[in-house]
């Protein structure tokens, strides 16, 4: 039954995020080309009579280009992919990065058009790199990378077939592509995380802002993932033992219905007293408090007076500002980004080996494993599998070794 909206003609209008004409028909956007040109006109013009001829609907199922179904999808992406507080998920981003080269090469085409060849196209572009009009040059991703896209862009059709807007036989076509294997692709291979060496970290922490040094001393006391690190609130921290217990509200695995329960100790605890406020339900670390402490200390830190002119310098409206939670991504920057400060215009001898947030969390496995055995360190990692916590831990070749040393 056509909606409300059907009985009024869609207007031609400007998209001005991508220059196209576009129109909405039955609340699914259309897109025509280049803006008031006469192709594009052209085009508005000879679906408008078809919207008009099928009784003011849209075509038959997969009648739509690539464009069309990610920018459909794209509403459930936003919408179902959200942890309990409305926050999106990081597979927003990642769906992002996926659908990025799949609207760059084959935007245009028909969904239902779209099959194993063209999804091989798309995947080949992914492990050479491409140069994209608007991002720039994309690096050639790995090959378990790969394999993650196109997992994600035959959830796209997965999905599309579960709404009845593609022909089933075009998701059946897809599933035939295989996941590349490992030594039969020319797709460069990850390599593995280990764990950064306890004194790199030493080393870095004096070069990190009070905050952020104590954001990477609490991950590496708890072995508690980037992604809940961010999210802490006092409110989430039970402190009424002697061991402090936090509930993340968003982490891994929430959404099979696992609890995850971080137990903090007292070097833990000492690092969360230095941030608590009266505001319980505050983040612990926010850059926007960080920025403020940093302006404290500036203003604390001066010689001299200062000048009128110098005290209006502050935009009134910026583009950006700090905002109130780290994100993993803004977390794992600042990290990067004291490295590389810290060694500009040093010898080799004196750089600091780069590492990220995730090798803290290896580092705190291996150190568990060490002292207590595996079935701790997957207790206080909060995995589900003894082989993950394995993996997280590595093999602990300097122990081996030094058991044969003595064995003979």
């Amino acid at each position: 039954m056509p909606d409300a909206t059907s009985n009024r003609t869609p207007a031609y209008r400007h998209h001005k995020a991508s220059g196209q004409g576009i129109a909405t028909f039955n609340g699914v956007d259309k897109y025509f080309g280049p803006y008031r040109t006469k192709e594009s006109r052209a085009e508005y013009d000879s679906f408008l009579a078809q919207w008009l001829a099928n009784g003011r609907q849209l075509p038959a199922s997969g009648s739509f280009t690539i464009i069309e179904l990610c920018d459909r999808y794209w509403q459930h992406v936003e919408s179902y992919y959200r942890h309990p507080d409305g926050t999106p998920t990081g597979e927003v981003q990642a769906m992002r990065y996926a659908l990025r080269p799949l609207r760059l090469q084959y935007g245009n085409t028909l969904a239902k058009e779209f099959g194993p060849v063209a999804l091989k196209g798309v995947r080949q572009m992914m492990i050479d790199g491409y140069l994209h009009p608007k991002f720039g040059r994309q690096k050639p991703s790995c090959r378990t990378a790969v394999n993650a896209k196109c997992k994600r862009i035959r959830r796209i059709f997965k999905w599309a077939v579960e709404n009845e807007l593609v022909p089933a036989a075009v998701l059946h076509g897809l599933q035939a592509v295989q996941a590349l294997k490992r030594g039969r692709t020319t797709a460069r291979e990850s390599e593995p995380i280990k764990p950064v060496s306890r004194a790199v970290v030493e080393d870095t922490l004096p070069i990190l802002r009070p905050m952020l040094a104590d954001m990477v001393r609490l991950q590496l006391e708890t072995g508690m993932r980037p992604g809940e690190l961010v999210v802490i609130r006092p409110c989430d921290v039970d402190m009424s033992g002697a061991v402090w217990l936090y509930r993340p509200t968003a982490h891994k695995t929430a959404h099979y219905g696992h609890e995850r329960i971080v137990p903090i100790g007292p070097r833990g605890q000492e690092i969360i007293k230095r941030h608590l406020t009266a505001n319980v339900e505050a983040f612990l670390f926010s850059p926007r408090k960080l920025m403020e402490e940093r302006a404290a200390a500036m203003r604390a830190g001066r010689k001299t007076k200062v000048q009128p002119s110098q005290q209006i310098r502050k935009k009134p409206h910026p583009r950006k500002r700090p905002g109130n939670v780290y994100t993993t991504f803004s977390y794992g920057r600042a990290i990067a980004d004291a490295i590389k400060r810290q060694n500009r215009d040093k010898d080799e001898s004196e750089r600091i080996p780069h590492w990220h947030a995730h090798q803290l969390r290896h580092l705190r496995a291996l150190e568990l494993k060490r002292a207590a055995g595996l079935d701790v360190a997957r207790a206080v990692l909060g995995h589900r599998s003894p082989a993950i916590t394995e993996h997280y831990a590595t093999l602990d070749v300097a122990k081996g070794a030094e058991i044969m040393a003595k064995i003979g």
